[in-house]
């Protein structure tokens, strides 16, 4: 996923990145418990993370739905915990 030099420097980029930055740093814990239970290797725990978060990036306007262009960061985590079984 490539996204272009205007967008990186645009305050949707930074949103889009605050937005997934918060949802790593309150997930960060759960998501590694997770990849501890079926990877014993850590740097593979740590690819498999990774991995989700690339995932979780190319669904994000979904997760995070129309309130993200008015207001990032903590109400976008809102909705995630609000409809869990959309995702």
């Amino acid at each position: 996923m490539e996204i272009e030099r205007e967008e990186r420097n645009g305050s949707g980029y930074q949103e889009k990145q605050e937005f997934i930055t918060g949802i790593y740093y309150e997930y960060e814990r759960l998501m590694f418990a997770t990849a501890r239970r079926y990877i014993d290797d850590r740097t593979e725990q740590e690819d498999v993370v990774q991995e989700s978060l690339k995932k979780l990036i190319e669904k994000q306007e979904r997760l995070a739905g129309p309130a993200q262009a008015a207001q990032a960061g903590d109400r976008s985590g809102e909705q995630i915990k609000e409809n869990p079984e959309e995702m």
